[in-house]
């Protein structure tokens, strides 16, 4: 037998990608970082308040999930001076 495989494309300008979504146990990050001085990743409940606060490495960020109530974050990342947000489902 064999299992699928996926090959994940990331055709976002500025070399975003967040997985998997929707995340049981963790979530990946990968961004390039431009400036570590002027970049973070912080995640948000459905209220807006800060759960995760971290400063990205170069290459793979890991954020754990596990911990966190099932439920609909907002993934903020902010890369020299640059925001975006992605919305991270958490299911258990």
């Amino acid at each position: 037998t064999y299992s699928p495989v996926t090959v994940l494309v990331n055709t976002n300008e500025n070399h975003l990608l967040v997985y998997p979504n929707p995340a049981n146990a963790a979530i990946e990050v990968i961004a390039p970082v431009k400036n570590k001085g002027k970049s973070s990743i912080i995640l948000y409940d459905a209220t807006g308040r800060q759960i995760i606060s971290l400063i990205p490495q170069t290459g793979t960020n890991r954020i754990n999930t596990w911990p966190l109530p099932a439920g609909i974050y907002i993934l903020n990342i902010l890369n020299d001076g640059i925001t975006t947000a992605e919305k991270i489902i958490i299911q258990h």
